[in-house]
């Protein structure tokens, strides 16, 4: 009986932890594919394939287990095997030994699955891709498109062909040998290695290539086998690609895979690096490494400054601070020099500013932390020429002639050493591209950015764009597209830009048809063209002049409207301008349809004008009070509780809304019972001329459920002193008060004077509107010394009882560690936290019934070590 009462003591606390049948890879953070080839095998080459998945720590996530692994031939892209492969083990890496100088590091840890297999395909020309697909890969990733998720990722091996190469099919894939593991902060320098060897000694080449994902959708379930290839990229943000997955400020080593550069912002970056095995000079095969790169806001105690700093415009004004913002930066002690060497000015605050007087080449440098921890210095030069600036026009904007440009630049110092010209077209002869008037004749139509970098003998730097719009027509404006007249009026069109202008009309006569802006007098409606010729450009574009021999014209009538809201004045008619008055109350008194506020009632005028001819029209306007509504004061109510709305109305029918969670909506008095916070809004009508209701809005506040905490049931021994932990509300009550220090905290201490099988505690918490909520405790006090209890024996048969083994601490105030061995004298389980239970299984193997060795180390109450150790029995 003894054995059976240990067994249900240690299992009273015991949580059964259940396993899904499917599980989704969703938070894999990277993978890499790589090979060994074991040699030739009825005619097929054999090779031995690993597959590595990388995941956060303490993700709450699983990988795949098995994992689907497809084969397909590169000839066509068809699939030649399609496999499932277990997990082959599980491992943690972490990064411990983090820089000191580095403030706020990130906790970087990896769970890592392995999943090796062999795969035997015949010989052929083309090769083979191996391919692993998950779904799917952290969201939110920060060089993707905004709103990018569920983007999957696909892992891939390259088994070379014949075709490429001789005996190409007989090699060992590269295989990665950089860390996984890497602490970088944002908007910060850093290293990274990709670095890689080959078994082979095929000489490697590197570089950033596009990631893969698993479809146009983001990919399919974790059971099904992976799609064929070509596989299509990850849809990567603006200032973001495959080659350059972390912005322009990072770059790798094509013969190192290192990868190095100033970080972009915080967030998680996918990069893909590609490493080309080249034998004999030809390309054979090429392996991926994919990862999700985590920056961020750590902060480095550096010295950190830009590369250069050119004052060279109009400024005399130097101004610089560090570009690391780390708290662990205590001192600052800036010097600028000049040519000879010669400090001008000194600082020790965290900006340097100084005003230059002198043209010439400068210092700036930078010590941090001199004498302390982190030391660190940087320097950068300096230049003062101001008066450079770089300035060009163009001539010619048609397609297919000729456009030329001038260099308008100008330096004060020094002379102009390089001109850079980019002319917004690739693929198109330039003449004298770093000269000063370069021309082009562009291929295609359009807006072309023109830029010109210039650089002057003192190394002053500086840029300008212009952007030009490129066209078979010449750029017309015409002044109007369409006007109306009243004969016998004339008008004078208008036609802007270079070049010639002939003006042509049917019906109609048309005087000065060569000028830019003839005058005509149509009696009939007439359109009017224009021809503009400038070089070998030709635009054309017409006016539509519409007559009309009398001025229509309708107006609002007579109207009513809720007093404090605008009215819109609307005219309808075919005039050119409109007058309204009183003037003084429209938004615009010479609008179509303006808009007024008005107090009292009021008559607008409106006179409608086309040339001489006029329409005039008016109207009364009078404002009504809106229907009246008090929807009384707001409420603060406990959850599951009710609120009685009290409303005043003046108006002949009224509305709750929303009426889902009321008594009555069409009442002044309904009975709320939300369920969550809750506006309702009393909408009030009446039929006295404002045709809009009155609104008022009361917010009956539910207070969210009491969400207490209480430490577990436990077991103490006499004379312990019991530290109670509970949380969650605003006041607190414990019932009964026996053995409490206080029963109105919400974490007392108890002590017992004799032992008790059970005490049972009840814990009630209350929040600021008077809601309670409460939980039980119970407490088991043991009259001996503080000791650890282990059952003699467990049952992991899935009854729901005795399923897991587990110490219970009785007196003790912390657990040293619980482990538990074969008879082979192999640990298989080991735990630090006295919640943590085995539960009868090795690497996911159920174990068979036998004998098992288990040991423990606690600490008690007076901090004392305690230590046992003992047998215990698995039965199934």
């Amino acid at each position: 009986m003894g054995a059976v009462r240990k067994i249900g003591i240690g299992f009273f606390f015991m949580v059964l932890l259940c396993q899904a049948s499917l599980v989704y890879a969703d938070h894999i953070t990277g993978g890499e594919m790589s090979y060994r080839y074991l040699g030739l095998s009825g005619g097929s080459h054999s090779y031995q394939v690993t597959l590595r998945l990388l995941m956060r720590c303490n993700s709450g996530r699983q990988f795949p287990n098995p994992i689907r692994i497809g084969v397909f031939d590169k000839s066509n892209n068809s699939s030649v095997q399609d496999i499932s492969v277990p997990m082959g083990g599980q491992t943690t890496i972490s990064l411990d030994n983090t820089d000191p100088c580095i403030s706020n590091p990130p906790n970087v840890c990896y769970e890592v699955a392995t999943y090796t297999f062999d795969v035997l395909v015949p010989q052929n020309g083309a090769g083979y891709f191996v391919t692993a697909q998950v779904n799917f890969r952290v969201n939110g990733l920060a060089n993707l498109i905004f709103g990018s998720s569920s983007i999957g990722a696909t892992y891939t091996a390259d088994l070379p062909g014949s075709a490429l190469l001789n005996g190409a099919s007989v090699n060992h894939s590269a295989q990665f040998t950089g860390s996984d593991l890497v602490v970088v902060c944002a908007n910060s320098p850093f290293t990274y290695s990709f670095a890689a060897s080959d078994g082979d000694n095929d000489k490697l080449q590197f570089s950033f290539c596009a990631a893969y994902q698993t479809g146009t959708s983001g990919g399919g379930m974790n059971n099904a086998p992976p799609q064929a290839p070509p596989y299509p990229m990850v849809p990567y943000g603006s200032g973001f690609d495959g080659n350059m997955p972390l912005a322009d400020k990072v770059t790798i080593d094509p013969a190192t895979g290192l990868i190095k550069g100033i970080a972009p912002g915080p967030g998680y970056y996918v990069i893909t690096v590609c490493v080309n095995e080249v034998r004999n000079g030809v390309v054979i095969a090429t392996q991926r490494k994919d990862i999700q790169l985590h920056i961020t806001g750590c902060t480095i105690a550096a010295a950190l400054l830009e590369p250069a700093y050119r004052l060279c415009g109009e400024s005399d004004l130097l101004s610089v601070q560090n570009l690391s913002s780390s708290p662990l930066i205590q001192s600052y002690l800036w010097n600028l020099t000049n040519r000879a060497g010669e400090v001008v000015a000194t600082s020790k605050t965290p900006t340097f500013s100084h005003r230059f007087e002198d043209t010439g080449f400068y210092r700036i440098q930078l010590s941090t932390n001199i004498g302390l921890a982190c030391p660190d210095s940087a320097s950068s030069p300096v230049l003062y020429y101001p008066g450079f600036r770089a300035a060009f026009n163009f001539i010619g904007l048609c397609f297919g002639a000729l456009t030329r440009f001038n260099d308008l630049s100008s330096t004060q110092y020094g002379s102009i050493v390089s001109r850079n010209w980019n002319l917004g077209e690739l693929g198109n002869a330039v003449n004298n591209p770093v000269g000063f008037s370069p021309s082009i004749t562009y291929g295609f139509e359009g807006n072309k950015s023109a830029n010109l970098l210039i650089v002057n003998s003192n190394g002053c730097r500086d840029s300008v764009t212009r952007v030009l719009a490129i066209s078979k027509s010449p750029p017309l404006q015409l002044g109007f597209k369409d006007t109306l007249i009243c004969p016998p009026d004339t008008l004078q069109l208008q036609a802007f830009g270079d070049g010639s202008f002939t003006w042509d009309a049917l019906p109609g006569l048309l005087s000065g048809a060569g000028s830019a802006s003839p005058r005509v007098a149509p009696l009939v409606s007439t359109w009017y063209r224009v021809t503009q010729r400038l070089e070998t450009c030709t635009g054309t574009d017409s006016v539509s002049v519409r007559v009309a021999n009398s001025v229509v014209l309708s107006a609002l009538q007579d109207t009513s409207i809720c007093l404090g809201d605008r009215v819109d004045l609307r005219a309808v008619g075919n005039a050119n301008t409109y007058s309204w008055s009183p003037a003084n109350l429209v938004s615009n008194a010479t609008a179509q349809s303006p808009s007024a506020l008005v107090q009292v009632p009021t008559r607008f005028k409106v006179v409608a004008t086309v040339s001489n001819c006029k329409a005039g029209a008016e109207f009364l306007v009078s404002p009504v009070p809106y229907p009246q509504a008090n929807a009384g004061a707001d409420q603060l109510i406990c959850f599951g509780n009710t609120a009685q709305l009290n409303s005043t109305v003046v108006g002949n029918r009224m509305v709750w809304s929303p009426s889902s969670s009321l008594s009555n909506p069409s009442i002044t008095n309904p009975v709320a019972s939300p369920l969550q916070s809750t506006a309702y809004v009393l909408n009030v009508f009446d039929n006295l001329g404002c045709p809009k209701p009155g609104i008022d809005t009361v917010n009956v506040i539910v207070e969210p459920p009491i969400n207490l905490t209480l430490n577990g049931d436990t077991s103490v021994v006499v004379g312990q002193v019991l530290q109670l932990t509970g949380a969650g509300a605003s006041k607190y009550l414990w019932r009964p008060a026996f053995g409490l220090s206080d029963s109105t905290i919400s974490n007392p201490t108890a002590i017992y004077t004799q032992p008790a099988d059970q005490l049972l505690y009840t814990f009630i918490g209350y929040n600021d509107a008077g809601c309670r909520d409460s939980l039980t405790l119970r407490i088991r006090v043991f009259s001996g010394a503080p000791t650890v209890y282990v059952p003699t024996a467990f049952t992991p048969n899935g009854d729901g009882l005795n399923e897991t083994l587990r110490p219970t601490l009785t007196g003790m105030q912390g657990l040293g560690f619980f482990k538990v061995f074969n008879r082979y004298g192999e640990m298989i389980f080991n735990t630090t936290s006295p919640y943590d239970a085995w539960d009868g299984r090795v690497k996911n193997q159920k174990q068979s019934s036998g004998l098992f060795i288990w040991t423990v180390q606690a600490v008690d109450y007076e901090g004392k070590t305690v230590q046992a150790k003992g047998t215990t029995m698995l039965i199934r």
